[in-house]
This record gives structure tokens, C-alpha cells and sequence, in this order.
């Protein structure tokens, strides 16, 4: 068996934390990144990417359809499908943007028109 990567957690618990939402802390925390980028720009969001280790220096920010395609192929089974059946609820991420069916403004991906 597989080495949880999240510890489970309660009903209760999780009702609990879905309503607390964001603590004051982490807000005043990320509040001057959040700042550095809207006033930076892509350059900021870049540097912060790497500093936090989610990008190389000169890597893209996004990924293109075929290398999305290219790791949909790589997932297990069970894990393509739980991903699936996410995505698929109505209260993923997308679904909040209220632009046009096209395209997210942040996002090189077309959204498909289920999320507009």
C-alpha cells in the first residue's frame, strides 16, 4: 500500500476548516507577494516561481496541450480517474471565472465552455 501523501482527517474537521477559510495570518503572509506580482507582472510571478521551486529560471509558466497530454498518459488509472471525476464537479476553479467560453486571460488553454 501507498505511504499517505495527506493525513486523513474527519468529516467534522473538514466541514470545520471549509468555513474557516484562509486564516488573517496566512493572508498578511502572502499579502506582499500578492502586491509584488500584481505590480510586477510576469516578471514577478517568475521570480517568485523559482524562489518557491516550482519553476527553473527560464521555464515556461505553463504548460502547453501536448505536455498535458503527454503526463494525462503517464497517471495511473486511478488516479486519471479521480482527476476526471474533480474535474467534472461543478465547483472547480474554472467554473468561478465568468469570462468567455474561449479562453482563461492567464492561461494558454482553451477552458472548455462547460466552465464559463
Amino acid at each position: 500500500m501507498r505511504d499517505r501523501l495527506l493525513p486523513l482527517r474527519s468529516l467534522p474537521e473538514v466541514a470545520r476548516r471549509r468555513r474557516e477559510g484562509v486564516s488573517p495570518r496566512t493572508l498578511a503572509e502572502v499579502a506582499p507577494i500578492v502586491d509584488a506580482v500584481r505590480a510586477g507582472g510576469e516578471a514577478a510571478l517568475r521570480e517568485y516561481a523559482v524562489r518557491f521551486g516550482d519553476v527553473q529560471a527560464g521555464e515556461g509558466l505553463f504548460h502547453d496541450r501536448a505536455a498535458l497530454d503527454r503526463a494525462l498518459t503517464l497517471l495511473q488509472a486511478g488516479d486519471r480517474a479521480r482527476l476526471e471525476r474533480v474535474a467534472e464537479r461543478p465547483s472547480i476553479g474554472l467554473r468561478r471565472w465568468n469570462g468567455p467560453a474561449a479562453t482563461h486571460p492567464e492561461a494558454a488553454i482553451p477552458c472548455p465552455p462547460r466552465y464559463s
